[in-house]
């Protein structure tokens, strides 16, 4: 059976939203310490984790696709950067879980953006070469841009010090890589 990383990224993004809205319908009684963390927090934090599972799966696809030793070492640092940062991001979740306060209800505008369709994913699987590079250069760039704007919304409207702090270095790291991005497809 072939493996789809699509799939499990949704079920990974199931489970870890079950896990948030458990922590978020906890009942807080006045001897817990405050979380120090809101809803904001918690969507960018359980919405970042399978969006960086997206970036990895992607990052592990060129080595098998292409030649291009630029394309490889980019792709072989975000896979890095992004598999540290899901683990830290997991770890807040599940310090939130334990932690639920009040401050964790209530609507966010923040959505997954970004997010490689399984078409595109599928026809990466069956380029080579120039046309993979091209392709994969796009499809990052855009998953890139996807999760600056998550990371925007955490630094504008999240209450977590070290989730913003995540935030911020995301965004500039991202920034820097869709820069580079950029100047490989010749733009």
């Amino acid at each position: 059976m072939r493996n789809h990383p699509g799939r499990a990224v949704a079920v990974l993004a199931v489970l870890l939203t079950a896990l948030a809205l458990a922590a978020c319908n906890k009942s807080s009684n006045s001897d817990n310490k405050p979380a120090g963390h809101n809803l904001a927090d918690v969507v960018f934090a359980t919405h970042m984790i399978p969006h960086h599972q997206q970036g990895v799966d992607l990052a592990l696809m060129v080595p098998g696709h292409s030649t291009n030793a630029d394309l490889a070492k980019l792709a072989s640092g975000i896979a890095s950067t992004q598999q540290a940062e899901i683990k830290d991001l997991t770890g807040l979740v599940t310090q939130w879980s334990a932690q639920a306060d009040s401050d964790t209800h209530g609507p966010t505008d923040t959505a997954m953006t970004g997010m490689v369709t399984q078409n595109a994913m599928t026809k990466l699987e069956s380029l080579n070469g120039a046309d993979f590079d091209k392709l994969w250069l796009q499809s990052m760039i855009s998953h890139h841009q996807g999760a600056i704007d998550m990371a925007k919304t955490e630094i504008s409207k999240g209450n977590n010090p070290e989730a913003i702090a995540m935030a911020k270095k995301m965004v500039s790291a991202q920034q820097g890589e869709i820069d580079q991005m950029t100047k490989m497809l010749g733009g």
